[in-house]
């Protein structure tokens, strides 16, 4: 009986390290995947706007997503894991439970945003026309090749 326990207590710890093995490969991946539409954002931003308005419109891209990612969702999970909370405040198991149901909400919201992201390719393509129109009408006029020349001569500009 010895013998079989201690197999167990092996067979527990070899398990327990392979699951923490893949839990790092997972959430390695998970954040990969995670960031992997900052740089396309970016690259969007980049043909869509105007040279004089890009530093704007970064901003005010990286302001919005962080409103609505980091900085405001903690709160909406906590009031809506609190109001779950106050529905059913008799139950020990269900304070607990309502913090995970709360979390439910984030993979819905993260394909809402993922299918807001797809749309906003249905108007990349005119979008960037528009842009190099733009671009070009504010462009300078390139400049004339009109010598002049006084009445004492050509001027000498070599110093």
């Amino acid at each position: 009986m010895c013998w079989f326990s201690a197999c167990r207590v092996q067979l527990n710890e070899s398990l327990h390290v392979n699951i923490i093995y893949w839990a790092m490969v997972c959430i390695f991946i998970g954040e990969t995947l995670l960031f992997l539409n900052w740089a396309i954002t970016a690259d969007i931003l980049m043909f869509v706007v105007i040279p004089t308005r890009r530093a704007t419109a970064v901003a005010f891209q990286s302001f919005t997503s962080h409103l609505l990612g980091d900085a405001g969702s903690p709160y909406l999970i906590g009031r809506i894991s609190d109001e779950l909370q106050k529905s059913y405040a008799s139950s020990e198991l269900w304070k607990f439970l309502s913090l995970g149901y709360a979390l439910m909400l984030c993979p819905f919201i993260i394909v809402l945003g993922g299918m807001f992201f797809l749309a906003t390719a249905l108007f990349f393509l005119d979008d960037r026309e528009k842009a190099e129109q733009l671009k070009k009408l504010m462009q300078p006029p390139p400049p004339s090749s009109v010598k002049v020349i006084s009445k004492r001569g050509p001027i000498c500009t070599d110093v």
